[in-house]
């Protein structure tokens, strides 16, 4: 009987750790700050972080030197992927009454894009060429194949209704396409720069309600 319910703790144990991962995994934002969760639709290993460090060295042995400017090279190009922003309104009804009101809400700085650098890209090299470093975001634009798209603030209201002893969370869920790959800079046919890149551009955007009990 003691083997018995020492078996059934033992696997208690391990569904546990086993649940935590997922959740730890699934929760990953694969280092672009501006998101809660980022993951692919059919479970591949699409971000830069989850793809082999040999498939990276290859890519890197393909860029092309050139006598000045950026030179790119991408391990995945326009793939789509799922992403959770962070939380919008998060409100907490403590009491025995209904709370209801209208929420405003604008979304003149939300998420439109996120860019994640690696290695010496992130580095400083000076003032010197300083212009130079400029030119990333335009070479990595024109890489990634983005188009030129109209900043429109957009004003959003919402009726709230909280019921007694709830919570009610309102997160931002959405399509999003990545690329990534790697990169070198070349000044007068020498080298200076690499590393890895990977973009992540906002498609769509629709809102989530997560309502929980409190008590």
């Amino acid at each position: 009987m003691r083997k018995v319910i020492m078996i059934m703790l033992l696997v208690l144990s391990l569904f546990n750790l086993m649940s935590s991962v997922m959740i730890k995994v699934n929760a990953d934002n694969h280092s672009h700050e501006d998101f809660e969760s980022l993951s692919s639709y059919d479970y591949r290993k699409l971000f830069l972080d989850e793809i082999s460090k040999e498939e990276v060295a290859k890519a890197h042995k393909k860029a092309k030197r050139r006598l000045f400017g950026w030179s790119f090279v991408p391990i995945k190009t326009k793939e789509d992927v799922q992403y959770t922003g962070m939380t919008v309104f998060s409100k907490h009804n403590d009491t025995s009454n209904r709370l209801d009101f209208t929420y405003n809400y604008e979304s003149t700085e939300r998420i439109s894009k996120s860019i994640k650098t690696t290695n010496s890209l992130t580095s400083d090299l000076g003032a010197k060429i300083e212009l130079v470093n400029l030119g990333f975001d335009t070479a990595l634009k024109l890489e990634v194949g983005e188009e030129h798209t109209k900043t429109v603030t957009e004003s959003t209201k919402i009726l709230i209704i909280i019921d007694p002893y709830t919570s009610l969370t309102i997160k931002t869920k959405g399509n999003a396409i990545l690329s990534n790959g790697v990169a070198h800079l070349h000044v007068l046919g020498v080298k200076i720069k690499k590393g890895e890149w990977e973009y992540v551009n906002v498609e769509t955007e629709y809102y989530e309600f997560l309502e929980e009990v409190l008590h």
